[in-house]
């Protein structure tokens, strides 16, 4: 058995996306949308209060992406500079939400006095950074409640592809 626990937050599939393209006073723009902070207070509040009650260490592993990044890259009537600085402005935005997010993860951990590891991984494909983190070897992993697909043949969950390749009990919140 592990002493340490993995909480997954940022994954691109979960309710209440964050990042949209939405119209702000006239023209679009990048904007956050949901409760994505409170979403992964919610996990990260299951994850610390397990954490803390059997003394374990907490290893997070931050996604940063959007689905943005895919409009960005494959844009066909933008030209190359406008892409560029369409990626540019959605990772400045990821970069804020997860500022955000580590302010909030730095102060549950010393509410609940849990030793905090972040680990931040930037990619299009979460699953592989995230199934590599997880074979490593933790007692729980919690990860955020993933929306449910009409054909889930095509593209499995992150969940799903987690239990099926360690045996690791996964939480998912």
């Amino acid at each position: 058995m592990s002493d340490r626990v993995l909480l997954i937050l940022g994954i691109p599939d979960s309710d209440e996306e964050g990042l949209a393209i939405r119209k702000i006073q006239g023209r679009l723009d990048v904007q956050k949308v949901g409760r994505t902070i409170s979403r992964d207070e919610n996990v990260a509040d299951q994850a610390f209060l397990y954490a803390s009650r059997l003394s374990k260490r907490m290893v997070v592993l931050q996604i940063m992406t959007s689905e943005l990044y895919h409009w960005g890259h494959n844009d066909i009537i933008l030209p190359g500079p406008a892409k560029a600085k369409f990626i540019g402005h959605v990772r400045e935005a990821i970069f804020n939400t997860s500022l955000e997010t580590t302010k909030m993860l730095e102060n549950k951990a010393l509410r609940y006095g849990v030793e905090l590891e972040i680990l931040r991984i930037e990619t299009d494909d979460p699953i592989s950074p995230v199934i590599e983190e997880a074979i490593k070897g933790y007692d729980r992993i919690f990860i955020g409640r993933e929306k449910k697909r009409i054909f889930p043949i095509f593209k499995r969950s992150i969940e799903s592809q987690i239990r099926t390749k360690t045996s690791i009990p996964v939480i998912s919140c």
